[in-house]
């Protein structure tokens, strides 16, 4: 039985967790990859099958958790923000459990909530796939430090079939075990214990697809075009994009990160010092390796991040009470109080005037909606090169499988499909075909089809929108990262 003390640390983290994102749950669209999850989870309940009946680049575990939101809470994204409350929830519980396993310190909750006041952050409120296998990585984290190797080896393996960067912290794991076997810290059975667990849920997906006779599409789908994927971006010019990712959340969001960020920075310089690093235990394993998935698999964008925030915590924690002179009660009340008093103020933040949301359109998908059920007759279609929610709202056959439509103006994205082309599973003329299909209207952003956005094919544009005009605009319909706010765009045709 759970004790009353449990029960109101519970309710505080829940109640923090719903005050600091309630300013999202009136707002239709954060951001193009939670429309992709969210079509994704809808297909699943349609009884279509990963890669077969639509493709996108995640691992397939990913597709059946996004089902659970819809089936669970109706079909509408609210659904996706209700069902990020609750991960968040669980985390942070996690978290909390994690901490008061190591210590009995009053800091654990406390601190606990650095976390919820991080996952604050407006762009971090989707149901990403960084958030959704973060309960995963922290079981195995939790089981591998008690070593329950089984156990760990089977979340790490769920973890991975998540964020399928997870590899590399699978590869490091495996080298730590077997340092430690070398050491005779652990038993040859612990380590095949770790490998076995974790390779069931792979040779579950592995079988499911052979027996489909689809398994050339399924390793397709997961190993060519993730290398494919990688290839694009150097290592330098990754660690750029983390750098400038990195600095642009401080400058444009001390609310949520300095608390975290400012702490971990100081105690690290004061533990190397002090000569008090220790690079050879679990919490620098998994961080370690976290850090190295992002930099290896050449992304580096904010959300990445999100993975590393608990392991960040758990040093802070654990430096905090390993020194005695963050151990008086007076250090101790002026921390609470930091973060007390950092909650509360981003909480008015986040629903008040001063919100990074007050200009936004929450209602702006809704809108195109309208006028889309208004004007498009039976045989008429549109095509989604933004905003493609509205997918989501129609009745129409896909003209493709690609369920992130805003992929096909991507200047990368001919080369990420080469390898799903060489099996044929699609056409090599794929996307040009697509693109010169007669559509009625075309639904974009200004920042894609009018401001030119670099990393899109904007000859193809040009050429697209030439037969277009604009018959419908909607402003400040979304918030880019970084407070940059642009329009929807429905274009006509003309001829």
């Amino acid at each position: 039985m759970i004790k009353l003390s449990k029960i109101k640390t519970l309710l505080v983290f829940l109640l923090s967790i719903i005050a600091t994102k309630f300013y999202v749950f009136n707002i239709d669209s954060i951001s193009w990859d939670e429309s992709t999850y969210y079509i994704s989870g809808l297909k699943i309940l349609e009884g279509q099958v990963p890669y077969i009946d639509f493709w996108e680049l995640k691992p397939p575990l990913v597709f059946y958790l996004y089902s659970l939101p819809p089936l669970l809470f109706g079909e509408d994204i609210v659904s996706f923000r209700i069902s990020s409350i609750i991960i968040i929830f669980i985390s942070t519980w996690q978290i909390y459990n994690i901490l008061s396993k190591n210590s009995h310190s009053s800091l654990n909750e406390y601190c606990s909530h650095i976390f919820i006041l991080v996952m604050a952050y407006y762009f971090w409120s989707i149901l990403s796939t960084e958030l959704l296998c973060l309960p995963f990585l922290l079981s195995s984290y939790s089981n591998f430090t008690q070593k329950k190797f089984s156990e760990a080896g089977f979340m790490v393996s769920l973890a991975t079939l998540i964020r399928l960067n997870l590899a590399y912290l699978v590869v490091g794991l495996c080298l730590y075990l077997m340092y430690e076997l070398l050491k005779n810290k652990i038993k040859m059975i612990d380590f095949l214990k770790f490998i076995t667990a974790g390779l069931i849920p792979l040779i579950i997906f592995s079988l499911y697809y052979f027996f489909l006779g689809e398994f050339d599409l399924f390793y397709t789908s997961n190993v060519d075009v993730n290398l494919s994927y990688i290839s694009e971006r150097g290592f330098l010019e990754t660690l750029i994009i983390m750098l400038r990712s990195f600095s642009k959340l401080l400058i444009f969001h001390p609310e949520n990160f300095l608390l975290l960020i400012l702490p971990s920075f100081l105690l690290f310089i004061y533990k190397f010092f002090k000569r008090d690093l220790n690079f050879n235990n679990p919490l620098a394993i998994y961080f370690f390796f976290i850090l190295l998935s992002i930099v290896l698999s050449r992304q580096g964008f904010t959300h990445h991040f999100i993975l590393l925030i608990p392991f960040i915590i758990f040093f802070i924690v654990q430096s905090l009470t390993n020194y005695e002179f963050f151990k008086t009660k007076k250090n101790i009340s002026i921390i609470k109080n930091i973060i007390f008093i950092s909650l509360v103020f981003q909480i008015f933040l986040s629903n008040s005037n001063l919100s990074i949301t007050n200009k936004l359109n929450v209602n702006a998908i809704k809108d195109a909606k309208n006028f889309l059920q208004n004007n498009l007759d039976g045989n008429s279609k549109f095509l989604s090169l933004d905003y493609h929610l509205l997918n989501s709202y129609f009745d129409m056959t896909p003209s493709t499988p690609i369920i992130h439509t805003p992929a096909l103006l991507r200047n990368t994205t001919p080369k990420r499909i080469k390898p799903l082309v060489d099996i044929g599973y699609l056409d090599s003329n794929h996307i040009e075909n697509i693109l010169n299909e007669k559509y009625k209207y075309i639904i974009c952003s200004e920042r894609i089809c009018q401001e030119k956005y670099k990393k899109f094919n904007v000859k193809k544009i040009n050429d697209i929108l030439i037969n277009y005009k604009i018959a419908y605009k909607i402003e400040n319909s979304r918030l880019w990262e970084f407070k940059k706010i642009t329009n929807l765009i429905i274009y006509e045709r003309i001829d």
